[in-house]
């Protein structure tokens, strides 16, 4: 299914209200979480390039329009080994840090989604990613969502004819949020919203996701670089 048309209008609403415009909204997270696949999803296909097994593809951080008003940043994944991650890292801090495009005539990032791949149960790259992203934005411009729903239970209990949870499932990645949001809490502290999850290879809630965001969206704009650390 194309959410892409109806929500971007959607989004072009809520931010032409809070008067943020344009707004721009950063993924990031591990690679293998499904950040270009999650973009694909939300843009209606096509657009981000999907890495195939471990090989990250996403090796420069680039934007794709979602609407009139708005903009989704893919940036690298970390994890892959400390030298990649030292690179990586700088690309990050140097886009949260500075103003974008040409002759930097562009603001800065004003919010960002954490992707979590929901398979796995290490939580140390998403810690790292957080605590990069909080050094330059309030703890209510960043939320997290978990990805691959469908294969948390290593694929069981998943119906795929139907493209939802069984009550098995469904329960399970309820506990998973519930866990999620306490371990990162306890890790990077602060304000850690209830994760939502959803499959972006399959789709399933991908509406959940943009509700979640259009229900964080902040009030106005960063204006300037905010840096702490």
């Amino acid at each position: 299914m194309d959410y892409s048309y109806y929500r971007a209008e959607e989004f072009d609403r809520c931010t032409d209200r809070l008067g943020v415009t344009p707004l721009d909204i950063l993924f990031a997270g591990a690679t293998g979480a499904g950040k270009s696949t999650t973009l694909n999803a939300l843009l209606g296909g096509g657009k981000a390039i999907v890495g195939k097994g471990t090989d990250p593809e996403t090796v420069e951080v680039s934007y794709y329009k979602f609407g009139e008003n708005v903009r989704f940043w893919d940036t690298p994944g970390l994890g892959d080994s400390p030298e990649k991650d030292k690179r990586h890292i700088e690309k990050l801090d140097a886009i949260l840090s500075e103003r974008y495009g040409q002759a930097n005539k562009f603001g800065f990032i004003d919010m960002a989604v954490v992707i979590i791949d929901g398979s796995v149960r290490d939580m140390n790259t998403a810690v790292g990613v957080i605590e990069l992203l909080k050094k330059h934005l309030d703890d209510d411009r960043i939320i997290i969502a978990v990805n691959q729903a469908d294969f948390a239970m290593k694929g069981l209990h998943f119906d795929y004819e139907k493209n939802q949870p069984d009550e098995t499932l469904a329960e399970f990645l309820n506990n998973k949020a519930q866990s999620v949001r306490r371990r990162l809490s306890e890790s990077v502290g602060g304000k850690i919203n209830l994760p939502v999850c959803y499959s972006a290879e399959y789709g399933y809630n991908i509406t959940g996701l943009i509700d979640m965001i259009i229900e964080n969206l902040p009030e106005k704009r960063r204006t300037k670089s905010r840096k702490r650390g």
